[in-house]
């Protein structure tokens, strides 16, 4: 993601990461080189849910060729869907089709090819990516809220019973 982002050259965007773990380090070292890169450090659940509907993009670049990756079905995706933000993300194989109609993806998972969607997705029109980002939260709202998915548990234990 780093360095797709790098590549990318985009003036006018900023990358923030938040939380903790082992590549906080790195990712200050990459700041202080890099002012479009800032690691934004750990904050409240709801200062994330305010800054993910703030974003112009959010980006999920999980590496598809792990084994887990399979059988998992990151809640993350779920989360900024609902955000309203339209959502960047490689093609999990545990996540079923339909969700792809919805969000963009990243064809090649490298460094080239997460640089070139995000300069195609950084030149259409900021509706448009308004756009895909409603279309988004309607989905999880509409089809995969807890309402419709109570409402597929009493189809299926009706259908078994």
């Amino acid at each position: 993601l780093v360095d797709g982002f790098i590549k990318a050259g985009l003036d006018n965007c900023e990358l923030h990461f938040y939380g903790t773990g082992e590549l906080v380090p790195w990712l200050k070292e990459i700041g202080e080189n890099h002012h479009q890169i800032k690691y934004m450090g750990c904050v409240t659940n709801d200062e994330i849910v305010r800054l993910q509907c703030e974003a112009t993009l959010l980006v999920n670049p999980r590496p598809s060729d792990k084994e887990f990756c399979k059988y998992s079905f990151p809640s993350k995706t779920i989360e900024y869907m609902a955000s309203g933000t339209p959502v960047l993300m490689t093609k999990l194989p545990g996540v079923p089709d339909e969700y792809f109609n919805h969000v963009y993806t990243i064809e090649e998972e490298n460094a080239s090819s997460l640089s070139k969607t995000l300069k195609k997705l950084f030149e259409l029109p900021s509706e448009d990516l308004q756009k895909k980002g409603l279309q988004a939260r309607l989905f999880v709202s509409n089809e995969k809220g807890c309402i419709k998915q109570a409402e597929k548990v009493v189809a299926f234990l009706e259908e078994i019973g």
